[in-house]
């Protein structure tokens, strides 16, 4: 696996069955693959996309702060009644995207790093496109609800053989 600077950040990643209601849209975790005949593997999501886009990228910036707010709060709660102890990594998933949003709702370089870190390809070779992903500094991995990128890394089998230590299961 080749490192870029999405995957310097892309540190552990957590498997729990714990489900989370504002994941999908606080999330910033994205993959691209598209591959000859098979389905393609695309995750942008919308936050990202729109933090890419100047003075959108303020707001979309400030909304994934007060979308991390809420999820933490939200985690923290259930974690403290349910005992379990994946709300507590979810919670600490809000805490990096919270410091993400604070990044993005900076005027320049918060839309340097939405255009540097989250960036589709401009262009790729169907035939030969190896595709690119990455998680901001811990990927919640639910196997009861997969997403593009658990697919993309094949449900992170191999990720638990390369580098045991950062598949953590709660």
């Amino acid at each position: 696996m080749t490192t870029s600077l999405g995957n310097l950040f892309g540190a552990f990643v957590v498997q729990t069955d714990v489900n989370s209601i504002t994941a999908p849209y606080l999330y910033s975790d994205y993959c691209y693959k598209v591959e000859p005949n098979k389905d393609p593997l695309i995750q942008d999501p919308l936050l990202n996309q729109w933090a890419r886009v100047p003075l959108i990228g303020i707001i979309a910036g400030v909304a994934r702060k007060a979308l991390a707010f809420v999820h933490i709060a939200g985690h923290l709660t259930c974690a403290v009644i349910t005992r379990d102890k994946g709300h507590l990594y979810h919670a600490m998933k809000g805490g990096c995207e919270f410091v993400r949003g604070h990044i993005e709702s900076l005027f320049l370089i918060g839309r340097i790093f939405a255009w540097t870190y989250s960036c589709p390809p401009n262009y790729w070779n169907k035939e030969h496109y190896t595709g690119t992903q990455s998680w901001w500094f811990l990927k919640i991995y639910n196997p009861n609800s997969p997403d593009d990128l658990d697919r993309y890394n094949h449900y992170w089998k191999d990720f638990a053989k390369t580098s045991p230590t950062a598949l953590i299961t709660a």
